[in-house]
């Protein structure tokens, strides 16, 4: 088993040199998924507009897969974080994420 930790902050730009980019606020929420074998899906927390997402799953390499509905993440398919590692990305409004152990 592997947990999927999820951090949801709103988005800020900070300028700089080469121009603005966007910044995770210190106004965040934070939660978490147990992944298994089956596709677990983050339910009744989709996306809202301009938010920035952290993913970092502990304890095992997982599978992810994002979209609006229901998402289902399938071993091989859609995008593979390794454990510890942090992935961090602009979220799409309305869009889950799911996860499964790979």
């Amino acid at each position: 088993m592997s947990t999927l930790n999820i951090t949801r902050g709103i988005t800020l730009h900070q300028q700089h040199g080469l121009g603005a980019f966007p910044l995770m606020s210190d106004r965040f929420s934070a939660s978490e998924i147990k992944t298994t074998s089956a596709t677990s899906v983050v339910s009744d927390n989709p996306a809202a507009g301009g938010e920035i997402w952290n993913l970092t799953p502990v304890g095992a390499d997982v599978w992810i897969a994002f979209g609006p509905g229901t998402p289902v993440a399938v071993v091989g398919s859609g995008m593979l974080l390794k454990d510890g590692s942090t992935y961090q990305f602009s979220a799409t409004a309305g869009y889950k994420v799911a996860a499964i152990l790979a």
